[in-house]
């Protein structure tokens, strides 16, 4: 668990060609030559992704919605990426690998070396870097609707939510209302939302917090029932009494 699909050297090693392509002709081909080559691209990449965003389609919730469902690859896949990526600017998230997959369908994430996006949770527990979802539009806004477990192709699990509040959902824990409130004004920082998981209140100690749900305080119930559908609270088997989200 945690170990990463690919390497920086082996990203190195399949760049090769890239970069004999891009400098073919030049003398030199040393490392700022390679790096001059990446600022270019990115200057290019920039400029086609204020294009998209600037025009009328990305601008149109009852467009964006007709794209998803009927629109062709090569306009939707591009549009729904660059919108998606811009709600990210400025977060722990800007970056995030975003690629359609089908209409509609899309993946978060990539199993990349240097990604730094977490592989477990603070018990052990796997958490994919990569997770599939479904976009759509909900309350007038471009939302993931819901995401598929690791392996799974037939359950979907709802989310509806901005994809900010939702890989905050899925990659720290926090419970969705937090991370609601505190996406509203904007990404919450590099820094991630700073909710800390709460541990078990005054007088649950690991006694009582071994007896089960059946016995859990009303702050609990009330926590685990914020939830989104397909997560739930977890006792820690390494700190008896103290309780995290996870999905």
């Amino acid at each position: 668990p945690g170990k990463s699909s690919m390497a920086l050297e082996k990203a190195r090693e399949l760049a090769r060609g890239w970069f004999e392509r891009g400098l073919r002709g030049s003398n030199r081909h040393g490392a700022a030559e390679r790096a001059n080559l990446c600022a270019q691209l990115r200057k290019t990449l920039e400029a086609r992704t204020q294009s998209i965003l600037a025009s009328s389609t990305a601008r149109d919730m009852s467009r964006l919605a007709r794209l998803l469902e009927v629109g062709r690859a090569e306009e939707e896949g591009p549009t729904i990426c660059s919108l998606l990526r811009r709600d990210l600017t400025g977060s722990r998230y800007e970056g995030l690998f975003v690629v359609r997959e089908a209409a509609g369908r899309y993946w978060l994430g990539d199993n990349f070396e240097g990604s730094r996006l977490p592989t477990v949770d603070q018990d052990g527990a796997r958490i994919h870097p990569r997770v599939r979802v479904v976009v759509g539009i909900f309350g007038g806004k471009l939302v993931i609707e819901g995401f598929y477990h690791e392996g799974e192709d037939d359950v979907l699990n709802p989310a509806k939510v901005p994809i900010g509040p939702f890989l905050t959902v899925y990659f720290e824990g926090v419970a969705l209302k937090e991370a609601l409130a505190s996406w509203k004004d904007g990404p919450p920082g590099r820094g991630g939302t700073g909710v800390a998981v709460p541990a078990v209140p005054a007088g649950l100690g690991p006694s009582s917090a071994a007896s089960g749900v059946s016995k859990m305080t009303e702050q609990l119930r009330a926590l685990e029932a914020s939830l989104p559908p397909g997560w739930e609270l977890r006792e820690s088997r390494s700190k008896k009494g103290v309780y995290y989200f996870a999905n």
